[in-house]
């Protein structure tokens, strides 16, 4: 009885606020927020699919198989063979999700892409197809991560021979040191190939040949020596113009690929050394409310606006470290810049070039690949809401047991 008159005098008391308009203005705004129940966590399904469709459609653009970018001002660009390649981990990863099949096909598709433009020495080229076909080590490194998980998926030694090839090219080219400085992009020696080695120490998983994993070992240390003790990077953009205030976007590269080969090699020590960076760039989010696009060697912004490929970057980073440390400010953060993220995702554009993709600025018009929506940008923004909805997951379970 006490519900039911708890019930009326709420009623009443709404009726009673509604010919208010400001109170009618407050509970409008109330009422908009309410989000529906569903199991007690809002899983990101739809801001993935959305994502996952404008991916599908960047690859239907091109039809040689490959993913494109969208420029407002040209539309769909050619194929992308660097990002198509690191694409294709994702596909089979929301294909697992989902069992999807048409996802499946479609990252074999990518996949049969590039084996069909592989050079004869097993290098890629650098760039879209159709401006020039330079092998370059970078864009090759990260097809070399498609080929290495189609292989895991289909077992067909097509895609392990088009990965051995391709290992076999980045560890003949590598400098003594440790470094590239050969069949680089713009012929400038760069830190973030550390993103290098972690699909050599992924290809040496499966076929265990000790050179990739020296290979990948050699350029950490390398790049170890241009990190300050703040954690911020030398030679870690990608123009030579701006390497004293890199993108979020190649220091994100450098973190991840120092972190992911940490783990993979069972090493503490470039674990720590990613948690340095990763933490700086934690510790400028808190403060800021936002993560920028650029920053100096003090992790000052030098940019007001974000790069939101760096920020999903840096929100798997977060994650990856939440896993390993059990540390909620790690998750924390994620679940904050995956927010915003998604706050930037438009569901329902009549222009199927941005419909449920990413940006490379927010604003559109900031520093880092204007007025475009690059596939890298939505491949990584996936990455991070499958992560999330993973580990939500686990920590309910764990709380129920």
């Amino acid at each position: 009885m006490d519900g039911i008159k708890q019930k009326i005098k709420f009623g009443i008391a709404m009726v009673r606020n509604l010919i208010y308009p400001a109170r009618f203005k407050i509970i409008y705004h109330d009422w908009l927020l309410i989000k529906p129940k569903r199991d007690d966590y809002q899983t990101n399904t739809k801001y993935i699919d959305a994502a996952i469709n404008w991916l599908c459609r960047a690859q239907d653009a091109t039809g040689d198989g490959g993913v494109a970018t969208y420029f407002f001002d040209k539309g769909w660009s050619t194929s992308y063979p660097e990002v198509t390649g690191y694409i294709i981990p994702t596909f089979f990863d929301y294909y697992h999700l989902t069992s999807h099949e048409e996802i499946r096909n479609r990252a074999i598709k990518m996949a049969d892409f590039e084996v069909s433009i592989q050079m004869e020495n097993g290098a890629f080229q650098g760039g879209y197809i159709g401006r020039g076909a330079k092998p370059t080590v970078f864009n090759t490194a990260q097809i070399l991560q498609g080929l290495t998980r189609a292989y895991k998926e289909t077992n067909d030694l097509k895609y392990y021979n088009a990965a051995k090839k391709s290992a076999d090219w980045i560890c003949a080219v590598q400098d003594d040191d440790g470094a590239w400085r050969q069949y680089v992009y713009l012929d400038i020696v760069r830190g973030y190939d550390t993103r290098v080695d972690l699909p050599l120490l992924e290809f040496y998983q499966i076929n265990q040949e000790d050179k990739y994993r020296q290979a990948a070992r050699k350029n950490i240390e390398w790049a170890l020596t241009l990190q300050q003790e703040n954690g911020w990077f030398k030679d870690c953009d990608n123009s030579p113009k701006r390497n004293f205030e890199p993108l979020t976007h190649t220091i994100g590269y450098t973190i991840e690929g120092l972190l992911e080969s940490g783990i993979l090699l069972n090493e503490q020590r470039y674990i720590e050394k990613a948690t340095i960076s990763a933490d700086a760039l934690l510790k400028r989010f808190e403060i800021d409310k936002s993560l920028k696009g650029r920053y100096n060697s003090d992790w000052k912004p030098t940019v007001t606006s974000c790069c939101l490929t760096g920020c999903a970057q840096m929100s798997i980073i977060w994650m990856r470290l939440f896993e390993k440390t059990k540390d909620f400010k790690y998750l924390n953060a994620s679940l904050k810049m995956n927010d915003f993220l998604i706050s930037t995702q438009v569901l329902n554009s009549s222009d199927k070039g941005i419909q449920g993709g990413i940006k490379g600025s927010h604003p559109i018009w900031g520093d880092y690949r204007i007025f475009s929506y690059p596939s890298w940008a939505t491949k990584y923004f996936v990455d991070a809401l499958i992560l999330e909805d993973r580990i939500i997951k686990q920590l309910k379970e764990e709380i129920l047991k």
